[in-house]
């Protein structure tokens, strides 16, 4: 890491970032420029850090990913607390942050050579019994990630303990497009609600966006998506009856209480009970396999949006695209318009590229190839990206013999699409399947977004599309919740009628008949038959 160093972009084209007031932090005892509307790992990332943490076995560098609290890369020690996800904890003047290191750092070249089945790993020391005990104590101290303090540090840390049990009609976890839109539409019509979103605001995808909705609905057309962001969480804000908590995660539901967890600010838990609960928990990056994939600068599309268009910090310099789905190409463009280069933008598609062409086309006006039937096979660099191999395909998706070449380039952004976030999903014992097209494993619902007795469903952990589809499908649910809170009327039909049609309008591409077929295979109409 270099001293005195600045990642932060202080002049965009469209953006202005309120950082708030500027505070210090310290890496293992350095002190370090940040801000309080920063996460830890942003304001680490700004400084010139590129390596959080190491993995469990082969003690590889690992780094800034997904930027939404979903994998492990980040984790460091804050405040003598281990294993904290960097980045969705805010910085706060004075925090302590370590790097979790071991004694298997030191002997890395001995355990990488180590390459045992699994199998052979869960029996290793395990007989004679005498040397069991023994093995394992000193096994422990090269494994693992993050350890507790042997003794609790003076002053001990303080937590919040229980924030007690709430009651509501209506329970929206997750503060995207889903969930506003959903808030907002049952809030209009009386049901008492709290919305809560695991980070420091609401808006989930719609906060990285830049670009400017062309979709014909009329919810979202000529607006970009922070600014549409913005609007909604101001509707809301109007509205007496609606509670948000932010920073609050949803981390178990117990169906025979009928009671929902959170995981509140400084460790506090707090219970809810609610008649009506909405899953709005979108969704994650995939990844792809290619040598080095795990190095820090090979990063999600998410993760460098929310990088760049949050918290106003550079990726790096030059960077390669992977993927031509509209998730790839927007990131180009707003790669772009924060003035960092864009080597390619390169996927495995044949013959056409998958996103929308007008995404394509604004990027190519900037110089910006972007070549189908090609995809990375390594990501050079021994503790970062330095570059990256790339190979032509055959029509089975094998390399061409002798096409690799080299791009250079200091990141690496994946765009090749999302998994559903289905954990929440699980817990209330739906009908799960497994479907490609909509995201990965998905819940059967009905025609009412009803995937279980008391539960629906909206937005990208059902289906993956897009944002204007999220809030239509959340307007949607919040509409037959208030109906099934006893709070429909005339207008709720009307708006009903509306936003279906709309929601088949925005589906009306032939590009998306696959999509509607797949949704069509897992809509019923009765769920609780199908539950029975």
């Amino acid at each position: 890491m270099s001293a005195m160093v600045d990642w932060r972009i202080y002049e965009h084209p469209i953006l202005e970032f309120e950082r708030g007031k500027e505070v210090k932090i310290y890496l293992d005892g350095t002190p370090m420029k940040a801000f309080e509307s920063e996460t830890v790992a942003a304001a680490l990332y700004a400084n010139g850090l590129r390596e959080f943490s190491k993995s469990i076995k082969y003690r590889r560098p690992r780094g800034f990913f997904c930027a939404i609290g979903r994998c492990s890369a980040c984790m460091m020690e804050v405040d003598g607390v281990p294993n904290v996800r960097t980045c969705v904890v805010m910085c706060k003047d004075g925090m302590q942050i370590k790097k979790q290191k071991y004694l298997a750092d030191l002997l890395n070249p001995i355990l990488n050579l180590m390459k045992l089945p699994p199998a052979v790993y869960m029996r290793l020391m395990t007989k004679p019994g005498i040397i069991y005990k023994p093995a394992m104590l000193i096994m422990r101290q090269l494994t693992g990630l993050g350890a507790f303090k042997r003794a609790l540090p003076e002053p001990a840390p303080k937590t919040m303990g229980s924030e007690g049990t709430i009651e509501t009609d209506f329970l929206v976890v997750g503060g995207g497009p889903a969930g506003m839109q959903a808030a907002i539409e049952a809030g209009q019509r009386g049901a008492k609600i709290l919305i809560v979103d695991d980070k420091d605001r609401l808006g989930g995808q719609l906060v990285k966006q830049t670009h400017t909705f062309f979709s014909d609905v009329k919810y979202a057309a000529g607006k970009r998506g922070f600014k549409l962001g913005d609007q909604m969480i101001a509707e809301l804000s109007q509205l007496p009856n609606v509670k948000v908590m932010t920073e609050t995660s949803a981390v178990g539901y117990y169906p025979d209480e009928n009671t929902m967890l959170m995981k509140r600010p400084g460790n506090a838990t707090l219970k809810v009970k609610a008649k009506k609960y909405l899953v709005a928990t979108g969704a994650y990056e995939k990844s792809i396999s290619f040598d080095n994939n795990d190095l820090p600068g090979v990063y999600g599309a998410g993760g460098v949006q929310t990088l760049l268009n949050v918290f106003g910090v550079k990726p790096g310099n030059r960077g390669v695209l992977i993927g031509t789905g509209n998730v790839a190409l927007m990131v180009a463009y707003h790669l772009i318009q924060a003035g960092i280069e864009v080597a390619g933008v390169y996927a495995p598609s044949f013959r056409r590229v998958r996103g929308y062409h007008v995404h394509a086309a604004k990027i190519q006006r900037h110089g910006v190839p972007i070549v189908t039937r090609h995809t990375i096979v390594k990501a050079l660099g021994r503790n970062e990206v330095n570059g990256a191999i790339m190979t032509k395909l055959n029509t089975d998706y094998s390399p061409v013999e002798g096409s690799e070449f080299k791009v250079d380039c200091d990141f690496v952004c994946i765009g090749t699409g999302l998994n559903s976030a289905y954990d929440l999903v699980q817990l209330f014992n739906p009908k799960m399947v497994n479907n490609g097209t909509l995201g990965g494993n998905i819940p059967i619902r009905d025609k009412t977004f009803r995937f279980a007795k008391n539960a629906y469903i909206a937005g990208d952990c059902g289906s993956i599309e897009e944002a204007t589809t999220a809030m239509l499908e959340g307007g949607l649910a919040g509409l037959y919740v208030a109906e099934a809170l006893g709070l429909g009327d005339e207008g709720v039909t009307e708006k009903l009628e509306e936003y279906t049609h709309a929601l088949e309008d925005d589906r009306g591409s032939p590009f998306s008949a696959r999509l509607k077929a797949a949704i069509e295979e897992i809509t019923v109409e009765n769920i609780e038959e199908v539950l029975q």
